[in-house]
């Protein structure tokens, strides 16, 4: 069995069907997605907390870190070994943020080709792919959607409603680019929020340069899912709600941010103490107003009272 079999087998076949299932009970496409979406993350739920609380003990390492920093800065070897004796001592697991997006992207792939297949059931080039059950499900992609003629074709401005779902004809563009849709706007900004949680503050420079990297993926996920099924927009920008949601309840709304909250749980340098040098030919220093009516007042209350 090649690759592309098992691919399909294993992986593309039973997400279809479980998206046909969901899809055939609630007797909407858009209903069906949304379904899948939460069923899926509810599935991946305890990967999920694993990693937020791996999240916030980091998070709390933060000064520790630092300090690691300032002490093995030039020596990489010994500062990336007391680094994970510090992780060990905590119960820290640095690869737990990335297995639950991991684990993910099988699904987001495996999802884009059901999609891709249901919304071309009826040509053999795809249906072939599809048992009769699955492609029950397709004409409900072929359904209008909010503004959109329906959940197979991309999202963006649709200036009309054409045979083919995918065709570019169909929809705005602008110099030849399509424009993409509300829809797709909002998954953009909720993928750059996801992105901002779970990219945690670090002093290594290598790491810094990663991260402002990985800060540019959600522009990648605008182009990438303007040219798929809008399905597939749609259960992506619930998987980013969701994760948002599940982090504010599990967390707390400062782990929305982890880098400001890093900041602010540094406190701040106590101030060194200057101290003041005495007044020339052994003056006494000369007090602040307050302090010289506050004395005034006390040596009248003296006199006053020696007078009685």
């Amino acid at each position: 069995m090649s690759i592309g079999e098992i691919w399909l087998h294993f992986v593309v076949s039973p997400l279809t069907t479980g998206l046909v299932v969901l899809i055939n009970l609630t007797g909407s496409a858009a209903l069906g997605i949304v379904a899948f979406t939460l069923v899926t993350r509810v599935i991946l739920l305890p990967l999920s907390v694993m990693q937020i609380r791996s999240q916030k003990k980091m998070l709390a390492l933060q000064p520790q870190l630092k300090e690691l920093q300032k002490r093995f800065g030039k020596d990489r070897e010994r500062l990336m070994q007391e680094q994970m004796r510090l992780y060990k001592e905590h119960g820290v697991q640095p690869a737990m943020g990335c297995l639950p997006l991991a684990l993910q992207m099988p699904i987001l792939f495996g999802l884009y080709a059901a999609l891709s297949n249901l919304a071309h059931y009826y040509n053999p080039q795809y249906g072939q792919y599809l048992t009769d059950f699955q492609k029950t499900a397709g004409p409900a992609l072929l359904q209008p959607f909010l503004y959109l003629c329906n959940l197979a074709g991309p999202d963006g401005i649709p200036l009309h409603c054409g045979d083919n779902p995918m065709d570019p004809a169909n929809f705005l563009t602008i110099g030849g680019i399509h424009v993409p849709g509300p829809m797709l706007l909002v998954m953009t900004v909720l993928s750059y929020v996801v992105q901002k949680m779970m990219v945690m503050p670090t002093s290594d420079p290598q790491q810094q340069q990663m991260n402002r990297m990985m800060a540019f993926m959600p522009l990648m996920y605008l182009f990438f899912f303007s040219t798929v099924p809008a399905g597939l927009v749609l259960y992506w920008l619930v998987t980013n709600l969701f994760s948002i949601v599940q982090q504010y309840f599990i967390a707390g709304r400062r782990s929305l941010f982890p880098a400001a909250a890093a900041a602010e749980s540094v406190p701040p340098p106590t101030p060194a103490l200057v101290e003041k040098s005495p007044e020339p030919n052994g003056a006494a220093p000369e007090l602040p107003a307050t302090e010289r009516r506050a004395a005034a007042s006390r040596a009248t209350k003296r006199r006053k009272s020696g007078r009685r």
